[in-house]
C-alpha cells in the first residue's frame, strides 16, 4: 500500500463516523438461507420444486401445498424443507465508504449485503493497523 493510500484511509478514518465504537471496524454481510433443516426444528417452511433448479413455491403455491401435506396427500414433485437465515461475513474495511464501495462494486453477486459496525477491542494487530493509517493522515495544519 501506498503512503498517499494510507493517508487517504488515515484521513477517511478521522473524519468517519464512527457509530459510537472504539476501533470501530465495518463488516459486510450477506444474508444466506441454509436449507434442509428438519422441519420439526425450525419454524421456517418452504417448498421446493425438485423438477428443476429448486425454485421455491410463491405463497399462493405455498397455501396450497400446506393444505395437501396436512391431509397427507402427494405433493408431487414438491418438497418441504425447513431453512435458517444466517449472515455470512463477506469482508471487512476500515471504513464506511470502503464497505459500502465493496458492496457497490460487488453488490451484484451478494444477497441483501448490509454493514455492521464491530470494534477492535483487544486485537493489537488490527488496531496496529488503523492507528498506522490515521497516523499516516494529513493533519489539520498540514491540510491547508
Amino acid at each position: 500500500m501506498s503512503q498517499d493510500t494510507l493517508a487517504k484511509v488515515g484521513a477517511l478514518i478521522a473524519s468517519q463516523n464512527n457509530r459510537c465504537t472504539h476501533e470501530p471496524l465495518f463488516v459486510v454481510f450477506q444474508k444466506r438461507r441454509i436449507y434442509g433443516l428438519d422441519e420439526d426444528h425450525t419454524d421456517n417452511i418452504v417448498w421446493l420444486d425438485t423438477d428443476g433448479d429448486y425454485a421455491t413455491a410463491d405463497e399462493r403455491q405455498h397455501r396450497i401445498l400446506e393444505r395437501m401435506h396436512e391431509r397427507g396427500r402427494d405433493t408431487g414433485r414438491w418438497e418441504r424443507v425447513g431453512y435458517v437465515d444466517t449472515d455470512e461475513f463477506v469482508t471487512a474495511c476500515f471504513t464506511e465508504v470502503g464497505a459500502q464501495a465493496y458492496i457497490d462494486a460487488n453488490g451484484h453477486n451478494l444477497h441483501q449485503p448490509f454493514i455492521f459496525v464491530t470494534s477492535l477491542y483487544r486485537n493489537d494487530e488490527m488496531i496496529a493497523l488503523r492507528h498506522l493509517m490515521l497516523n499516516a493522515a494529513p493533519k489539520p495544519a498540514e491540510a491547508a
